[in-house]
């Protein structure tokens, strides 16, 4: 029986088909087949059965063999497919070929049929067992994966070049990579350089010993930043080739590692909580111990201060951050603290809300014990507030790049007074396992927070009593009910004049000292009826015999039945309080006698200038009358006696003002800058490192006449003022300048004298006065200090100096803006004390009719501008307030060319009226004025660079210079 073959035969012609098949018999096969003529045929018969062998004619009358050859291909099959034909050439075979076919045989030599078939069908199985062996290779390749990716540790694969060829899909997780980026690199182009080195030296090893290497190893997920701890075990496998593989099994131990790090860190802390030593350096030590252990970038600790809960110690964080994060309390927008309906203070942000024990233990961001921890916060800036759990998150810890967040609460029994708070810059940092630990950690620190406080409280509470008994004046004493002495302060060597040490007294009778024995008998007495008594006039008797007069006061102490147990008492040396309110009573005297003469002082300076008025009027019209008539007549001899007795009247005050000054000077013609550079170094130290002190001395300044210790007085004087005005931070600015007053300025101050003056002002930008207080700063004794800290004699003698010295002063202040006190001396000349200082009329610059908007809140500045701007030929609106201005300027039907304010004014300042005034009238010009010195308007941000400025006072020539500069728009001088 020959070999079962099954043939599909693609033939028109029935002979042909047997003639084929009997050759086959011949050649020992037992075919079985079916012919087909047509494509619909063939196709139906490739899908109704499974043929070992195709063989079709190449020339059909419908369907010819390359058409079959398409339809086959279109199949996908893999047959054995021969192409039988009486004609076809050597060209019609390749291309039947290349079509498809496996071999071609012609009809005229059929024999070569058996070899082509068996050819084919070797052919078929072969290709057949390739793809069975393939087919088994990606199944074992599938299975493979599915194994080593089953597989929770990570696995690879390296070749002899250091290439992954293999990993798993836990490999790709720890890598942060997926499978495609990691096969073909090597370690060196994955992780940090460091990490790359290690992992080579270990690849070396393994390759060059063949040995299998256990080994820890610190790597990098690319992915998240975390570092994590790995430990790998590799050894080398050797293909039968003889090429070098290295095989990796590696576990992630950075959980465990990490834990057992906290663990440790936990005792650690526990320890240091239980070491004696103060709180704040255990707290230090369990900060530094939670940066080093956990390794996290910054860690603070909370702890509540009043209602407020800042950081108590903290590492890590910037300056930026505790500008703003270190209150959680929320502030409307008045500044003031809000609270809630039952008064309780709102807490901002995720600390505010662990700290409030509102946290929620369904949600995934907060534990069962309160805590608040993320390894991944970035995601919670894109919560809408609707959905965001934390209350008023401010979200700066996200903002600042902390990737992973902790927060604990630190508990005393049940109350929360903090939290720990750590922040990192990776993602995965922390486990639930980890922030238990933590929370553990939150609780010693509770607990030993309290017992510190009350450790502290006691040693504080100890120390203060022990100072309190060793240095306390009045003697303390405990007793025993039978008068044993128990207790005896210090103070009795004082009140025996050191007759008797505290030493001498432990365990003598009380009864011992007493002068009248009796005494003590009726004051134990009372105690025991009474519990207490208080200030019984007594004699104690010295080792010498004196005697003691004392004051003393008790108290029975009772145990906690209420059973007496001892006395507790103490004494004092009524002499010394007799000598105190002897002395008390002399001072009073002395003070009222002080206030006397400085009334008397008061009285003789007012009169002598009242006096000195009425003379300049007398002197001065008699000068003129004398000029008026004839010198050798009479009259002139009366008006000459009128005029000696009016200059010898000037005698008579010179002495009252010398009497109310009550010091001797010795004046000098100098340079006041000079005097004031020799002074700068005490002045620094008197006022301090904390406040900005400039000195500002003008080029050019003219020489004056007095004692250089009087500038010392008021300098000195004036500084420390400025020093107690300033509450913080602060700047103290002394300045010189020439000045020239003219008589329209001096017509509007009492007191002031036209001519040329150095200005001397010492400004400050603390917390000013009110119009009362300026009233009264020159009266002796009125002072704004606290009793103790100023005898209100300080301006007073430095109005007394400047007035002894032909000077004025005037001050310019302000609530919450400062203080500048001018002090104007007269010139004097270098040449000759006694030559009168002129003043010099320099050329006045007149307007041309201009239109200017004057604004000043002050009366007599407003009338004394107005006549002098008049003067200069200005046409003057006035506006005595800002609004008032505002108004003015909108409702003016010509041009405003200039704007003349003050600055400090009432509702508004100069600055905001100038751009409100600016919004309407665009090409206005701007000239401010003010008492205060240029400097101190600076340092209030109303100067700006450009600005037109004139400080008061300021003369008619000075005013029509700055007006013209300030209408040029030109640069200021």
């Amino acid at each position: 029986m020959g070999i079962p073959l099954r043939i599909l035969i693609i033939e028109d012609s029935e002979d042909d088909t047997l003639l084929v098949i009997r050759v086959l018999q011949k050649d020992g096969y037992d075919p079985s087949y079916e012919r087909v003529e047509t494509a619909e045929d063939m196709r139906e018969a490739l899908e109704r059965e499974t043929w070992d062998i195709i063989i079709a004619d190449y020339t059909l009358p419908h369907f010819s063999g390359l058409d079959a050859l398409k339809l086959y291909k279109e199949k996908g099959l893999d047959i054995p497919f021969i192409v039988v034909s009486g004609t076809i050439g050597e060209e019609i075979a390749v291309a039947a070929m290349l079509s498809g076919a496996h071999d071609y045989v012609m009809k005229n030599n059929l024999p070569r049929l058996f070899p082509a078939i068996q050819k084919a069908l070797t052919e078929a199985e072969s290709r057949r067992e390739r793809k069975r062996a393939e087919y088994e290779l990606q199944s074992a390749r599938a299975f493979l994966d599915s194994v080593i990716n089953a597989i929770a540790d990570p696995v690879f694969v390296k070749d002899d070049k250091r290439r992954f060829v293999l990993v798993n899909e836990a490999l790709c997780a720890i890598a942060g990579r997926p499978r495609e980026s990691l096969i073909g690199k090597n370690d060196h182009e994955m992780f940090p350089e460091g990490e790359a080195a290690v992992l080579r030296k270990i690849d070396d090893i393994v390759l060059d010993t063949g040995k299998e290497n256990v080994n820890e190893e610190s790597l990098t997920n690319l992915s998240s930043g975390e570092v994590l701890t790995i430990v790998t075990s590799k050894t080398c496998y050797i293909d039968p080739v003889g090429k070098k593989f290295i095989v990796g099994v590696a576990r992630d131990i950075t959980d465990r590692k990490r834990a057992e790090t906290y663990r440790e860190m936990g005792r650690e802390i526990l320890q240091i909580l239980i070491e004696p030593g103060s709180w704040q350096e255990s707290i230090q030590r369990v900060l530094v111990a939670l940066k080093t252990r956990t390794g996290v970038d910054a860690v603070g600790l909370r702890l509540q201060q009043g209602e407020d809960f800042p950081y108590f110690v903290q590492d890590g964080f910037s300056k930026n951050f505790l500008l703003t994060e270190n209150t959680l309390l929320e502030r409307g927008k008045d500044g003031g603290v809000c609270r809630d309906k039952d008064g309780n203070v709102r807490l901002e942000c995720t600390c505010g809300l662990v700290i409030c024990g509102k946290t929620d233990p369904s949600d995934p961001l907060f534990t069962q014990g309160g805590s608040c921890w993320t390894n991944d916060s970035f995601p919670l800036l894109d919560l809408p507030s609707d959905q965001d759990l934390r209350l008023h998150a401010r979200n700066k810890c996200i903002h600042q790049g902390y990737a992973s967040v902790a927060l604990i609460p630190v508990r005393t029994s049940d109350q929360i007074v903090g939290l720990i708070q750590l922040n990192d810059k990776r993602k995965g940092h922390f486990t639930l396992e980890t922030i238990e630990i933590l929370e553990g950690i939150a609780a010693h620190i509770g607990s030993a927070l309290m017992r510190k406080r009350a450790e502290e409280q006691l040693r504080i509470s100890e120390e203060k009593y022990r100072n309190i008994f060793e240095n306390m004046q009045d003697v303390y004493y405990e007793t025993s009910l039978d008068g044993l002495i128990l207790e005896i302060s210090p103070s009795i060597e004082a009140i025996s004049s050191g007759q008797y040490r505290q030493t001498d007294l432990i365990g003598q009778q009380m009864l011992d000292f007493y002068d009248d024995t009796q005494e003590r008998e009726r004051l134990i007495t009372k105690l025991l009826e009474t519990g207490s008594f208080s200030d019984f006039e007594i004699l104690l008797r010295n080792r010498d015999g004196s005697l003691v007069p004392c004051s003393i006061s008790a108290k029975l102490w009772r145990d906690d039945q209420g059973n007496p147990v001892k006395i507790i008492g103490s004494m004092r040396d009524t002499i010394e309080r007799k000598k105190a309110e002897a002395e008390r009573e002399k001072l009073q005297v002395q003070l009222l006698q002080a206030q006397k003469m400085e009334l008397v002082g008061r009285l003789a300076g007012g009169v002598a200038h009242d006096y000195n008025n009425m003379l300049s009027v007398i002197l001065g019209y008699t000068e003129m009358a004398m000029e008026q008539v004839d010198p050798d007549g009479p009259i002139y001899d009366n008006l000459k006696e009128v005029y000696t007795a009016g200059k010898r009247s000037i005698d008579i005050t010179s002495q009252l003002l010398a009497f109310a000054r009550k010091q001797i000077v010795r004046p000098i013609v100098m340079d006041l800058n000079e005097t004031v550079d020799e002074m700068l170094k005490m002045l620094r130290r008197l006022i301090g490192e904390d406040i900005d002190f400039a000195w500002e001395p003008a080029i050019g300044l003219w020489p004056v006449k007095m004692d250089p210790s009087q500038i010392d007085q008021i300098l000195a004087n004036l500084c420390v003022n400025a020093r107690d005005a300033i509450s913080d931070i602060g700047k103290i600015t002394i300045e010189t300048q020439n000045v020239e007053l003219d008589e329209q300025y001096c017509a509007d101050h009492t007191g002031f004298v036209p001519g040329q003056f150095v200005m001397l002002a010492v400004s400050d930008n603390g917390c000013g006065m009110d119009k009362e207080t300026r009233e009264h700063i020159f009266e002796p004794f009125f002072t704004t200090k606290d009793i103790g800290k100023g005898t209100g004699l300080g301006l007073a003698m430095i109005y007394g100096i400047v007035k002894q010295n032909n000077g004025f002063v005037n001050v310019y202040s302000e609530p919450g803006i400062g203080t500048t006190f001018k002090i104007f001396l007269p010139r004097r000349s270098i040449e000759t004390d006694e030559a009168i200082t002129e003043v010099i009329h320099e050329e006045v610059v007149f307007g041309k009719g201009e239109t200017l908007l004057l604004v000043e809140d002050e009366p007599a500045i407003i009338k004394m501008c107005q006549i002098m701007l008049k003067k200069l030929g200005y046409n003057v609106l006035i506006a005595h307030v800002p609004d008032e201005a505002v108004n003015l300027a909108s409702e003016h039907s010509g041009i405003i060319h200039l704007l003349m304010s003050d600055v400090i004014m009432p509702g508004m300042n100069g600055r905001d009226l100038a751009d409100k005034l600016k919004a309407i009238r665009p090409d206005i010009r701007v000239l401010f004025m003010s008492g205060y010195t240029a400097n101190v308007i600076a340092h209030h941000g109303v100067q700006d660079e450009g600005e037109h400025f004139i400080q008061k006072p300021f003369s008619m020539k000075k005013l029509s210079v700055k007006v013209r500069e300030a209408l040029k728009g030109g640069k200021k001088s």
